[in-house]
Parts: structure tokens; sequence; C-alpha cells
């Protein structure tokens, strides 16, 4: 046989009060949606919490219980079977006021949710008590070493949290929540405004009590939240980024957002990636990820372009890597080096390393140098229009100059200008 005081962990001789107070702390300890990875258990021991409180917080009842045990309820409709907990809390925490049980409810100021009395149809408000609160986001700025090899960082945040001192009510007793005096606990006010010979009717949420129909005596504030009903709570959470992750990935996890008075349970935390770039990666010579590519650019001499080189760099998992080539490079080639790319998320193999070039000129050669190069570098063969000409004596020598003009533009100005002085000129002629 069940013992409602135990369930709700009194004593037989409870205030209602305390009756009210213990059912809001169980209720929202074990409600299934808090309790995903347990829901069939936490199911079952929400609708014990549910039946031992429509009980006990009902004078009859209650008289009715401790006399006869569960036996004398049978006669008045109580017991587990058709019971429905969620109805219960709804009509504790919810905004449709009226309490819980047929005794004594809140008057739809149960466990820190939203002041009641109105319903929809007078406050326009939606009822957020059965929703989550909104999320609580945090960015983390990540190097890209870090998203390649994964790591384990140490989070710390703060959040809100229901006040425990007074179960997020924010007063030290319930009994000091009163009906605004402003509004007769309605929220709203009619306020009447004369503009020229027309008179305006206007509802507006009453200002004492900010739309809630409910204020606080003076002084009855709790002493632990001074009346904001949560109280900071830091958090240090371990958190591992896998390798692979993206800049942009998110995960969520469940719960650890701030705590609302309006809403039902709190929301998710969202953390976010954000790949950045570190100063002193001097030795990764520039790597940058492209899906699961990385791209290196690298400079290299004309010689190293014509004969091939080799050269070697610190890979983001400290490893030295060295790159050989002995093909001939032009300014659009590519190297590829399978499986030195991006990790891939959730999966054990690489991507590619791309490496792109600028190849780097000499800044002027001896004439001795350029025989040499005439001799051993092959040159493209003459063709027949070129042999033709070589055969003319009288020609006209031009010697070309550096310009680094970029032609590509439209740089015909000053012969617009000339053009439009000429024809001021002809017009002055007229």
């Amino acid at each position: 046989m069940v013992n409602y005081y135990t369930v709700l962990g009194i004593s037989k001789d409870a205030t209602i009060n305390e009756v009210k107070k213990a059912y809001r702390k169980l209720a929202m300890k074990f409600h299934p949606d808090r309790n995903p990875k347990n829901k069939e258990e936490a199911e079952k021991k929400f609708k014990e919490i549910g039946n031992a409180y429509s009980v006990l917080s009902d004078e009859k009842k209650k008289k009715q219980y401790d006399t006869y045990g569960e036996e004398g309820l049978k006669g008045m409709g109580e017991g587990m079977g058709d019971f429905n907990p969620f109805n219960l809390f709804q009509n504790v925490f919810g905004a449709g006021g009226g309490g819980g049980g047929g005794g004594g409810g809140f008057g739809g100021f149960g466990g820190g949710f939203p002041f009641g009395g109105m319903g929809m149809g007078e406050s326009n408000k939606p009822d957020l008590s059965t929703r989550k609160s909104p999320e609580k986001n945090i960015t983390l700025n990540v190097p890209l070493q870090d998203l390649y090899n994964g790591k384990s960082i140490n989070l710390e945040y703060s959040r809100k949290i229901m006040c425990p001192k007074c179960d997020g009510l924010g007063v030290n007793d319930p009994s000091a929540i009163i009906d605004c005096n402003d509004c007769q606990g309605k929220g709203k006010k009619m306020i009447v405004k004369q503009m020229g010979p027309m008179i305006q009717q206007m509802v507006t949420d009453c200002q004492k009590c900010r739309g809630k129909g409910k204020s606080v005596k003076t002084n009855c504030e709790c002493v632990e939240c001074k009346g904001v009903k949560f109280v900071k709570e830091p958090k240090n959470i371990e958190y591992y980024i896998r390798p692979g992750t993206r800049s942009g990935h998110k995960d969520t996890i469940s719960g650890e957002s701030d705590w609302i008075p309006e809403y039902g349970f709190p929301g998710d935390l969202v953390i976010s990636i954000n790949e950045v770039s570190k100063k002193d990666d001097t030795n990764l010579l520039g790597l940058k990820r492209v899906g699961n590519n990385l791209i290196m650019t690298r400079d290299i001499s004309l010689k190293e372009a014509l004969i091939g080189f080799s050269f070697r760099f610190v890979h983001f998992d400290n490893r030295v890597v060295e790159i050989v080539n002995k093909r001939l490079v032009t300014p659009e080639t590519q190297l590829v080096v399978k499986g030195e790319g991006m990790s891939i998320l959730n999966d054990s193999s690489h991507g590619n390393l791309i490496i792109k070039f600028n190849i780097i000129y000499p800044n002027g050669l001896t004439d001795e140098r350029k025989k040499y190069l005439d001799k051993i570098l092959p040159g493209l063969k003459q063709d027949e229009y070129q042999s033709k000409l070589k055969k003319y004596e009288d020609v006209e020598v031009k010697f070309t100059e550096l310009d680094t003009t970029d032609y590509s533009q439209n740089n015909n100005k000053n012969e617009e200008q000339e053009d439009n002085h000429s024809q001021r000129v002809e017009c002055n002629q007229q």
C-alpha cells in the first residue's frame, strides 16, 4: 500500500503550504519531459506524486485517507486508475488558474510559472508553462589544428536556475502573493484618451504588476533571490570537439539553458563551432580547409619549377612530412597528396592535401647565364611566317619597357578628353 506522505516526503501534520511546496519540487524533478533517458519510470513516479497531492491537498479527501487509508477513497472517485497527472500539473503550474486536487490550489501561481487567473481570453498571452525556455547559445572559436586533431575543453558558463529557497515564487510565503489592487488581478487596465472631439478607449498591460495580475506584499520578497525567482549557477562541463568538425557545427545539450519563470522547463544549451586562424601558425604554411581537403600555397623558384624540388613541413598532428616532386611545374599546376588532408568527421580517413604554386622568377640574369640557358633550354619551333621575315634587312628595331598598368580596364580617358576639347573648339568657331 502506498503511503502518500512518504511519496511527497512530508509528515502527517504538514500544512497545506508544505504539501504544495513538496508537490511542486517533486513534479518538476520527475516530469517525463525532464527525464528523456528514463521516461517510463519517471512517468510512473510523476503519476504517483500527482495522486498523492490530489488527496493531501483536499481537506475532505485527506481526512478520509487519514481515517480509512486508500480503501476509504474509492467511494470518492480517487485511485490510480484513470487519474491524469498531466492535467493536475497544468492546473497547478499553468496559466489557467485554479489549484489541483479540488482543494486549495495556487490560483495559477505555482512553481514560479506565470501569474494566472485570466486565461488566454483575457490576457492574450500564450501559455508557456509546457514549453522549454529559449536556447542558450555559446560560440567556441577553434583553430583549424584543433578541428583536425579533436580536442577536449573545459567549458565554463553560468545559467539561471529556479531559486531553491522559494521554489521560484520570489516570496518567502505564497500567501504574500496578492491580486494587484490597480487592475484587480486582471493584469489589464482600460485607459481613456481624448483626441480632439474623439474619445479613444485602450486596453493595456497594468504598469504596476506588469500585466501579471499579481503583486507581492512589501518586504516579503525571498531573501535568497531578492524576488527575481532565480539565482545564478556556475556550470563546468567537459566538451569534446571531434576530429573533422566543421565551422558552423552545432551540438545541443538538453536542459542546460536558463530557467525562466514563464516557461515549464529549462531549454537547451547550443554550442556552435567557429573556425579561427592562429597568428603563430607560421610553421603550417598557411594551410586552409576546403571541404575535406587542405589547401597549401607555396612559393618555388623557377629552377625548382623546372627540375623538381622537395620540402618539409610540420603537419597539424606534429608529424614532419616531406613532399617530393620531380615533375615540371607551371603556374596552373596543382599537386595532390592522398590522405594528408582534413580529418573526416566520424571517420578514420582523411581528405587530400592540395598544393598550389607561385613561381618566383629571378630579378635578372647576366649575359653569360643567358647564353648558357639559351643552349640548354628548348625554345619554341619557329613558324614559317617568322622564317620569311628573317630574310629582310631593312627592319625597325624597338626595345620594350616594363609596365605594370592594368590594360584590362578602360584607360582611354586622355582620348575622351581630347575629343571633348575638339568639340568645344568647333563650337567656339561657329
